[in-house]
């Protein structure tokens, strides 16, 4: 039973050789249509006063890590880590933009990104609707089209819409979003270049809720 259907928009294109699946689309903020750099997609993210910068991951952050019960290097916020991401949270259309910072250390192919990074990085994103929505939750599962490889080292841009809120069988919530990976071509103006798109589903969890409650 679903309670809440967000929005219908989908990912433009699913055929990894057809030029039509690089279409783009953004259904919160209009100005982004006009990037032709990552740079213009970060100074217009970090300048819109109806975004939100937020920090993923609070327990894993140093001044948490020992109320938390951390017992190790957090997979992804740690002195070399293979990726760093900066977001910004859109409560009005409950969305998220930002960038993702490729090091070398995300190396599958010779000078080229990982697929195990690229999952990585969308199960991080994918997450970010259902936290914001105060919705503690684990991932289910995570569904991903890889369309383009990603050079290394590199910084690429990505954007996530909240799909829906369904109630399963269990009577737990169980949350979906949607988003896509995308860089700026060289080679043509105003021209998006998508690298991967994915379907999340998180799932509504008690271990997540006392992390929320001990204040992370």
């Amino acid at each position: 039973m679903y309670v809440n259907n967000i929005n219908n928009n989908k990912s433009v294109g699913t055929d990894c050789d057809n030029e039509n699946s690089d279409q783009y689309y953004s259904i919160s903020i209009p100005r982004i249509h006009h990037c032709e750099t990552i740079k213009e997609w970060r100074d217009i993210l970090s300048s819109d006063k109806s975004l939100h910068f937020i920090i993923s991951r609070p327990w894993a952050q140093s001044n948490n890590r020992t109320k938390s019960g951390c017992i190790g290097k957090d997979y992804c916020i740690y002195e070399n880590a293979p990726f760093t991401i900066d977001m910004w949270w859109s409560q009005t259309n409950q969305s998220v933009f930002g960038v993702v910072n490729l090091t070398v250390n995300c190396e599958g192919a010779p000078t080229f990104c990982h697929g195990a990074a690229i999952a990585a990085i969308f199960d991080e994103v994918l997450a970010i609707p259902p936290a914001r929505l105060n919705i503690p939750a684990v991932t289910k599962s995570v569904t991903i089209l890889y369309k383009r490889s990603i050079k290394i080292p590199n910084t690429i841009a990505f954007e996530v819409h909240l799909k829906s809120i369904k109630i399963n069988s269990k009577g737990k919530r169980e949350i979906e979003s949607f988003g896509h990976l995308i860089s700026f071509s060289e080679n043509k103006y105003n021209s998006k270049i998508t690298h991967a798109t994915a379907t999340g589903i998180w799932c509504e969890s008690g271990i997540i809720n006392s992390l929320i409650k001990a204040n992370l």
